[in-house]
């Protein structure tokens, strides 16, 4: 019986080894001739595709293994391909994330600010703080007239004093180079338009920019032009020099970094408005306000966007720093303090524009946490001072002044409030400057008025022939200003 059995399964072998089959083109098992479909795969027609050829099964079983075999290669080649592309996108993705959100990779240079150097004067307002002054320990101008300098018209340009001499700009085109001891004209330069641009001085070049859109660098000796620069539309700004790199604005909504040697173009940036306000270099970055909403905080070396902070209005101001903190006013009162290191997050003022929306249509129910819009990127505090602000702020020790409305305003910038109040004649839209525990302040009413610094109590003021939108500065104990009748004053 065993026999039999055996026998049966050998001729039962034989016979399905001898007979003819049909591969199925799809999956590349064996079909028998007359099946309509795949037995294995049923979705594929076999007797109408194209014609197979008919195989013994152990021909199909050796073409099916060379198939899988073919077939597990090109397996493997794809998801090492996938592996590898996943792996090469997801590394570009955590660069990415790590160079535009963190500094990481591509932080500023800490080094690079455009605080001033002991005979230069790097920037508006002299050092970050702003203070206005080459030396806060001289002693206090007594309001006396030292000389004046009759320029052809209108004053609104700041002066510089560096080694002795006194650099200004008049709407009359010309830039003047003034003896700071005698008041006489050493010498000067008349560009194509008007100069309300305050200026640099480093390294034996002054920099200064025009109404007729130069940026010009001239010899501090001789006056003589070594290099100007031309946008499309004017210079009103005051440059910023830190690092051997130039920084200004002009009317295009743009900021530019030069090679301050050479005048050559490093980069450019496209704000969303207006420039009124000078820039800050502080910590390898560039602090600019537009007129339209929007604070910026760009890179020094690559002019890339690190901040967009939103202003609420536009400023015309010029930032004050200490240490990484960024005080800046917008038009309409409210000063803020930035932290200056801080990056927007990915689309941050959209993303915030659609939670708050949902937020207020959600008020008639509990709001979940994820509705509440945070608080933008950089924002550390704010207080409102009062008054439109065409001021820009000084710091002296924990306190912060600033011209608000027809008023000087200190703000205590631990407290976040303020402290006392100066009251002008007029709107204020010089800065302040300071020097041995006195503020100077000027005011459309033509009055340059000093203050002390802890009370805010006159001490004198001094009387000029129009309205003044100069910003005094203070050197050896002498203050000098410009006013609208196109005059310049030393006092002391």
């Amino acid at each position: 019986m065993r026999r039999t059995t055996r026998s049966s399964q050998k001729t039962t072998e034989t016979d399905v080894n001898a007979k003819i089959w049909v591969m199925c083109p799809v999956c590349h098992e064996a079909n028998s001739p007359d099946n309509m479909f795949c037995r294995h795969c049923y979705a594929n027609r076999i007797t109408k595709l194209e014609p197979e050829p008919l195989r013994s099964l152990a021909e199909i079983e050796q073409i099916r293994t060379e198939w899988l075999s073919r077939r597990r290669i090109r397996k493997i080649i794809r998801r090492t391909v996938i592996a590898v592309v996943s792996a090469l996108a997801l590394t570009a993705i955590v660069i990415g994330i790590l160079f535009y959100s963190t500094d990481l990779i591509a932080g500023p240079r800490p080094s690079i600010n455009s605080e001033s150097a002991a005979g230069e004067w790097a920037m508006f307002g002299y050092n970050l703080e702003r203070a206005g002054s080459a030396g806060l320990n001289a002693a206090v101008p007594e309001g006396t007239l030292k000389w004046v300098f009759t320029t052809g018209r209108d004053i609104e340009s700041s002066p510089v004093v560096v080694d002795g001499v006194v650099y200004i700009g008049s709407t009359d085109s010309n830039f003047y180079a003034i003896d700071a001891r005698t008041g006489e004209e050493r010498w000067r330069f008349t560009a194509e338009s008007w100069i309300e641009s305050s200026a640099v001085v480093a390294g034996g070049t002054v920099y200064v920019g025009s109404n007729d859109g130069n940026l010009y660098a001239f010899d501090t000796q001789t006056g003589e032009q070594r290099w100007k620069y031309h946008t499309r539309y004017g210079v009103r700004t005051s440059p910023a020099l830190a690092d051997g790199r130039i920084y200004f604005t002009s009317g295009e909504f743009r900021v530019y970094g030069l090679d301050a040697q050479s005048g050559e173009l490093l980069w450019q940036f496209d704000t969303e408005g207006n420039i009124s306000g000078s820039p800050v270099v502080a910590n390898g970055i560039v602090y600019v306000g537009d007129t339209d909403d929007y604070f910026y905080a760009l890179d020094a070396v690559s002019g890339r966007c690190r901040l967009r902070f939103d202003m609420y209005g536009g400023t015309v101001s010029t930032a004050a720093v200490r240490g990484t903190t960024v005080y800046i006013p917008n038009r309409k009162g409210s000063l803020f303090a930035v932290d200056g290191y801080a990056k927007n997050w990915l689309n941050e003022h959209n993303m915030r524009y659609f939670l708050l929306k949902f937020y207020l249509q959600s008020l008639s129910i509990v709001p979940p946490l994820w509705l509440i819009p945070p608080n933008q990127s950089g924002y550390l505090w704010g207080v409102n001072l009062g008054g439109l602000v065409y001021s820009s702020p000084v710091l002296l020790n924990d306190r912060l002044f600033i011209g608000a409305g027809r008023r000087l305003v200190a703000v205590d910038t631990e407290s976040r409030r303020i402290d006392w109040e100066f009251t002008t004649g007029s709107m204020v839209a010089s800065s302040p400057a300071m020097a041995a525990g006195a503020i100077f302040i000027a005011s459309r009413d033509g009055n340059l008025y000093a203050v002390t610094a802890d009370t805010g109590s006159e001490i004198w003021r001094f009387t000029t022939g129009d309205a003044i939108t100069s910003s005094p500065v203070v050197v050896d104990g002498v203050v000098f200003i410009g006013s609208h009748d196109g005059k310049v004053y030393a006092i002391e």
